[in-house]
């Protein structure tokens, strides 16, 4: 298993902090069954913002770059992924 974990000499932006790779167990054993079972993964390094992204700034990035998030694109089957039995597991529950 190879990760990335060393810090690359520059932040893409200001405000911005190194978040070393690494190992770590992922799931559960004893909640949800699609979260069976524990086991090894391993992530690569990212940078992340030091601090929360609030409306106010994630609206101007929109604005600056014309991003569209993934709620926000057209439709289509084609870019759109088939919802999975998990995803419809919440909407059943919430109806009755």
């Amino acid at each position: 298993m190879t990760t990335t974990t060393q810090r690359p000499l520059s932040a893409p932006a200001r405000g911005m902090v190194w978040i070393p790779g690494g190992p770590f167990l992922m799931g559960s054993n004893s909640f949800y069954p699609e979260e069976r079972p524990v086991h090894l993964v391993s992530v690569d390094g990212f940078w992340m913002d030091e601090h929360p992204v609030t409306v106010a700034a994630f609206r101007r990035f929109v604005k600056a770059t014309g991003y569209v998030t993934w709620p926000n694109a057209p439709w289509t089957r084609r870019t759109s992924p088939a919802p999975t039995r998990t995803a419809w597991r919440p909407a059943r529950w919430s109806s009755g």
